[in-house]
């Protein structure tokens, strides 16, 4: 469970029956006035909706979107008193309209905050459907040029049943890309954080975040796993997490010693009741609770933000321990002309850094079966100039020598008979 810090504060002034109303605020118990859920993630709720960002920044609309979507994904419902418990966000669904209409290019986070508060309180409101529609018939997809925004935007309007015209077989296409993309298991292996969460996300938004069966290649887990070596080595349990949520959802089963140390490090986190300045670990604690619902599979007291019962809402700033990752001291060994025999990147680090972080390499190495190729592309040996195959103006494919500075054709030199 997250350590709870909180710091007092000068008392307000209450008049008798309001403060009758209120109750004792106890540490350890969610705030249960009348009219209030006592769900364990109302407070948290309440603290992204009100107290950490303005509404009108491009961050609160990030953030609230990303807490609604993981309650929705895990199985809240209505049962849980989700009308009451996302009461704070009513307000802004019921001039969600007005906003879209003004900040259209945040289209995707108003629509998504939206869904997910219609699906959390049993169809509250129809503003989703109606904004689905206005989204559709403006044409805003198509004004996407990256394929991940293209595809969470069809994913958000499917949800409503809107679909949009593909008189050219674009989404076919899209698709398609989408697979190909996932499929680069050799550029996986090479750390890369924005193409690393573009893959994660695919997968979400390909199965329905684990809801159907995605066509997706085998080489797409392999990727997955490719990304989760280097993530885990460098302690980067953020993205640990949403690997193993995306194995998941493709119905692989995630390295136990990857799972074991998400397990450990959703401990590490304190909740600070102070506003946040600037950045902090919210997302890394809510990707942590995510999978930690994801993979209990529906198991009493194992969903996301189950063990939130003593936060009281208000201020939140989420921090997180801070661990020593081996991704730079390795990738900087391999540079400069490093062995790419693990043994050796062991070797260098006991003596380089210490006992605990070669183990953590050694353990690494043994988390999968599929490590030795992963570390076959992680370790990228030799120059980009050694031979290269250079395409011509007229498509004639050579390969090209650099260290012989002569270009062969069908394995003659240029100019031979």
């Amino acid at each position: 469970m997250a350590t709870i810090l909180t710091f007092p504060k000068r008392p307000e002034r209450q008049d008798t029956d309001a403060a009758l109303d209120a109750g004792p605020a106890l540490v350890g118990h969610p705030l249960t006035r009348k009219g209030q859920s006592s769900a364990p993630w109302a407070p948290l709720v309440e603290s992204m909706a009100r107290h950490r960002r303005d509404e009108l920044e491009v961050g609160w609309l990030k953030e609230n979107a990303e807490l609604l979507g993981i309650l929705n994904s895990t199985g809240h419902s209505r049962c849980d008193g989700g009308e009451a418990a996302l009461a704070h966000l009513r307000p802004f669904v019921e001039t969600a309209p007005r906003r879209l209409q003004f900040f259209p290019q945040y289209y995707r986070f108003i629509l998504s905050i939206c869904l997910d508060y219609e699906d959390l309180t049993g169809g509250a409101t129809d503003t989703g459907s109606q904004l689905a529609h206005w989204i559709a018939t403006r044409g805003l997809v198509c004004g996407e040029l990256s394929d991940l925004q293209r595809a969470e935007a069809q994913h958000l309007l499917a949800r409503r049943a809107v679909l949009l015209p593909d008189p050219g077989g674009q989404q076919a296409g899209l698709r398609s890309r989408l697979r190909r993309f996932s499929s680069d298991t050799a550029g996986f292996a090479i750390p890369d954080r924005r193409r690393a969460y573009e893959l994660t996300h695919v997968v979400f938004y390909l199965t329905d975040y684990g809801r159907r069966c995605a066509a997706l290649p085998d080489t797409a887990t392999q990727s997955l796993i490719h990304v989760g070596f280097w993530a885990y080595l460098d302690c980067d349990w953020d993205l640990v997490a949403e690997v193993c949520i995306a194995l998941r959802y493709l119905g692989q089963p995630p390295p136990p010693l990857w799972e074991a140390a998400l397990q450990r490090s959703l401990g590490a986190y304190r909740l600070l009741a102070t506003p946040v300045v600037g950045g902090d670990d919210y997302h890394a604690f809510f990707v942590g609770h995510w999978w930690r619902a994801v993979a209990a599979q529906g198991q009493a007291g194992q969903g996301a933000f189950a063990d939130m019962m003593g936060w009281r809402g208000g201020a939140l700033t989420v921090r997180a321990s801070q661990a020593t990752g081996l991704l730079a001291p390795l990738s900087l060994w391999l540079l400069q002309g490093g062995s790419a025999r693990v043994d050796d990147a062991i070797a260098y680090i006991t003596a380089t850094m210490g006992q605990t972080a070669a183990a953590h390499l050694a353990e690494t190495k043994h988390s999968s079966d599929h490590f030795a190729r992963f570390w076959h592309h992680f370790c990228r040996q030799g120059e980009a100039t050694a031979k290269v195959h250079v395409i011509t103006a007229r498509g004639q494919k050579h390969l090209h020598d650099e260290r012989l500075g002569r270009s062969m054709q069908k394995g003659h030199p240029k100019g031979s008979p």
